[in-house]
């Protein structure tokens, strides 16, 4: 086989053409881009005689005409998606269980098996338990999937039949075959014909180069003057400007849109240019719809896509207004009962194909359809329109004014993430592999090196400042490097271009009724109204700190949670919950029986955990390391009270009583004694500790209640409040560096490490401090025996403060709450503390709605007691 390499693709296909277009040797040219491959032959011949340019799927098709074969079958998604959930439901499985809406997880097994067959990964020889259990259930769903003459891709098929009978001279782009059962095709090809291999690589090993050696054959190399952009877009190696071209920033990404389309309709007036003189580069669909928007405004003819719903299909409403009130429950049951509804053809035709005695519900095959139909995109075909695309296929044979747009981290190059059924950790136990994560991504980046080879009118880059929500947005170390590689300039831009009406912009549509709807919005804030009195005790009730957290943080997420009673669904595997509730058992069994963890441990598994731990491996997994890590945790807190002077009096104590005017009560993990000073510890699966400022405005007071109740309760003073983090630590030492988690664990050694967050209350004498182990607690001693600055470390005096701020913020917080107060008030702290900002990962994001332009934060001061202490200095 021969390869010509080299990372400009345009100039190698183009001194091809030169080459062969007038050839007398039939000759077939393989491509997933098949008109960009023409437009560079037609540059050399009118006419082709002899070349036939097809993509690899057309190649393989004609290939089993020649052959006779008509009756090979490929997957479909919805045959699948039917014959997976069958054999989930018919079948027992570890890691894959049928629930009521298992399609997301029927989507990553078609992926796995997808994989599995298109790389010729075999199930076997494979060094990990977990992984040999995942790749054994994988092989019976494929074992019992089978259908006869029906395959994953006309590659498993096409392999068998090439033979002596092809005799073409065949050339191909072969960056965009990287599977091995596509590598094996090309490689049976080249025994039998003259097989050309075109590869974006070159001599050095480069991160791109993933096919660089794969095929045998002599290398000819095919270097041109823009090699630079090649060898230096993706270090950081010190170089030389290699050309000129445009900057354009946005203060957000509708801004950085408005101002790329004003620079294209300016450019097309001034030059007269053509609409298919410009190519946009972006995946984003956010960006794809702003274009769209815009350019079907202006009546410019583009590339983007129209998409047409399945939801507002007739036939879908019919449908979906029927499930709900049915009573059949099999496949064959219900779409014989839809079958008689006024449906066209189509839909007739796609239900029929479903008509076994497998059990579903209604409300599932509503999933089930949503599922296998697909929304349809159209594109009429222009000769003259702006080219919307992604940098796959982003090839042009003509010159254009290129625009990269959305040059931010994250999005531009795009990150390739590990995700799925198998991964990066599975892939590294078998024989057989697919391209790793970095193989993948080193693709991307060859697919923007060939995107700039292209021949170019103008090079235009632009990137935004901020989200649409007003969030901070980074440029991408891309976008950083455009800058050592190009001179940059900034066009002037005229925004006049735009004349659109925007209601953010305080413009008005005349006499149009969104004014009145627009109106509404702005003066409720998008916000529910006041509770009815009549309801309002329900907000109160089963009244606990983190129920007052909760409202604190968001009055409008409180009502949905514990007003309306809304909750995330809750899918069958193991919950951090549970697993926090084991770790407790644990802590609380075996401080005292440091030995026996192992035993205590499976008794609570046995009574609570047994069905969950013995159904999923996965489960099993987590549970058993847990059990591990817990072992170290006993020893680590055992150890801790060895070495000071307090006793642990009680385990998961429960406290009661009045916090200001509100009952509330909880349990505390543990209480120590010493003389009159008791502490108390919270033990946490996580790091967390007590920032005293957003304590006195309501957040993470739990533990600060608990003590003021027990203070009450028992007439001891308080010593400290700590919090015990009882996570996995990847331990390191100074002196020894050749530690890791399978060496033998030495307390003494690393001790440290298990220090505690929270703050001890003392005098200046200390009393409390040196009667604890110095080295659990976030005290650090000077020389001289005394705390240093940074120790955590308060009086009784300011407790009593921060308790009566905390009380009277509570209060008031409490008042706001029993009126019937829920508007869409979320809290963020000054300092961008992610910690109080609750709309991160909120379930109920969906249904405030909240407008970043209309609706506001509730202020969280970062430093609160110091203004609070001011004030009262200054009055």
């Amino acid at each position: 086989m021969q390869i010509i390499e080299g990372f400009d693709l345009y100039h190698k296909l183009d001194a091809l053409a030169k080459e062969i277009a007038t050839t007398s040797t039939p000759t077939i040219i393989i491509t997933e881009h098949p008109e960009y491959v023409e437009d560079i032959f037609f540059q050399h011949t009118d006419v082709l005689f002899n070349i036939e340019i097809k993509s690899l799927i057309n190649f393989e098709r004609d290939l089993l005409v020649k052959k006779h074969i008509f009756n090979t079958k490929i997957y479909n998604t919805p045959t699948l998606v039917y014959n997976i959930r069958h054999i989930l439901l018919t079948n027992t499985f570890q890691f894959f269980k049928l629930s009521t809406n298992p399609y997301s997880l029927i989507d990553e097994i078609i992926k796995a098996l997808k994989l599995l067959h298109e790389n010729k990964i075999p199930y076997e020889d494979v060094d990990n338990d977990l992984t040999r259990e995942k790749l054994a259930e994988l092989k019976t769903i494929d074992h019992l999937l089978h259908i006869d003459n029906t395959y994953f891709s006309l590659d498993e098929v096409v392999l068998d039949y090439i033979d002596e009978s092809i005799n073409e001279d065949i050339y191909v782009l072969g960056d965009d075959y990287v599977s091995l059962s596509q590598r094996a095709l090309f490689t049976k090809l080249d025994a039998y014909t003259n097989v050309t291999m075109l590869l974006s690589c070159d001599d050095e090993e480069r991160l791109e180069s993933v096919l660089h050696h794969f095929y045998e054959g002599p290398y000819i190399n095919h270097h041109t003057d823009q090699d630079g952009i090649a060898k230096h877009l993706f270090d950081i190696v010190p170089v030389d400007r290699i050309g000129e071209a445009h900057v354009i920033r946005g203060g957000n990404y509708r801004q950085e849109i408005l101002k790329v389309t004003a620079d294209i309709k300016e450019k097309i007036v001034k030059e007269k240019a053509h609409f298919s003189d410009f190519m946009v580069i972006t995946k984003d669909e956010l960006y794809q719809d702003y274009l769209k928007t815009i350019f079907d405004q202006w009546h410019y003819s583009h590339t983007i896509e129209d998409t047409t719903l399945f939801y507002y299909d007739p036939s879908f409403i019919k449908i979906k207004n029927a499930l709900p009130t049915m009573q059949a429950q099999t496949f064959h049951d219900i779409s014989q009962a839809l079958n008689k509804l006024d449906l066209n053809n189509d839909y007739k035709a796609l239900l029929k194909q479903f008509n076994s005695d497998d059990s579903i519900t209604p409300y599932e095959y509503f999933y089930f359809l949503v599922h296998i139909l697909s929304s349809h995109q159209v594109s009429e075909p222009t000769h003259d329109a702006i080219i919307v695309t992604d940098f796959h296929h982003a090839l042009s044979a003509t010159p254009k004014h290129l625009y990269i747009l959305g040059l931010n981290e994250g999005s531009v190059p795009e990150v390739i993430s590990d995700e799925g059924i198998l991964l990066e950790e599975d892939f590294s136990h078998m024989t057989v592999r697919p391209l790793s994560l970095i193989e993948r991504q080193g693709l991307i980046y060859m697919q923007i090196i060939r995107t700039l080879h292209n021949p170019l009118s103008s090079l235009t880059l632009s990137y935004s400042n901020a989200d649409m929500d007003g969030k901070e947005v980074m440029k991408s170390t891309l976008m950083s490097r455009f800058e050592d590689l190009y001179e940059l300039t900034e066009p002037a831009i005229s925004m006049m271009i735009h004349h659109e009406q925007l209601y953010l912009r305080g413009s008005r549509l005349p006499d149009h009724p969104i004014n009145e709807a627009i109106d509404n919005y702005i003066a409720s804030k998008n916000n529910a109204v006041i509770i009815d009195e009549v309801y309002r005790d329900r907000l109160g009730k089963g009244m606990s700190v983190s129920r007052m957290e909760t409202y604190n943080k968001c009055p409008f997420q409180y009502y949905l949670k514990y007003g309306l009673r809304i909750y995330p669904t809750i899918d069958d595997s193991l919950k951090p919950t549970e697993l926090g509730s084991l770790a407790h058992y644990i802590m609380e069994k075996c401080l005292d029986d440091p030995e026996h963890v192992h035993e205590h441990a499976f008794d609570y598994i046995h009574d609570h955990l047994e069905k969950k731990y013995q159904a999923n491996m996965i489960n099993k997994f987590f549970i058993d390391y847990l059990v591990e890590d817990m072992k170290v945790n006993v020893r680590v807190v055992r150890n801790q009270l060895d070495h000071d002077s307090f006793t642990v009096t009680g385990y998961e104590q429960p406290v009661q009583g009045m916090f200001g005017d509100i009952p509330v009560g909880g349990i505390i993990d543990r209480v120590d004694c010493f003389d009159h000073y008791m502490r108390i510890i919270d033990y946490k699966s996580g790091d967390k500790d007590l920032n005293l400022d957003f304590a006195a405005q309501g957040f993470n007071i739990q533990m600060l209640v608990y003590l003021d109740l027990l203070k009450k309760e028992t007439k001891l003073d308080p010593g400290a409040i700590l919090y015990y983090s009882m996570k996995r630590r990847i331990l390191t030492h100074a002196i020894d560096k050749k530690y890791t988690l399978h060496s033998a664990f030495d307390l003494n050694k690393y001790h440290a490490q298990f220090t505690m967050k929270g703050y001890v209350i003392d005098d200046e004498k200390y009393t409390v401090t040196y009667a604890c182990d110095i080295t659990s607690i976030p005290v650090k001693l000077k020389t001289n025996g005394e705390p240093d600055s940074h120790s955590h470390i308060i009086s009784q005096e300011k407790l009593d403060f921060l308790m009566a701020c905390i009380t009277d913020y509570i209060t008031d917080l409490y008042e706001k709450l029993r009126a019937g107060n829920i508007p869409i008030f979320p809290t963020q702290s000054d300092n961008k503390n992610a910690a109080i900002y609750p709309c991160t990962f909120c379930d109920y994001k969906s249904v405030c709605l909240f407008d970043v332009f209309y609706n506001e934060n509730k202020l969280i001061k970062s430093k609160y007691l110091n203004t609070l202490k001011e004030g009262n200095e200054n009055e």
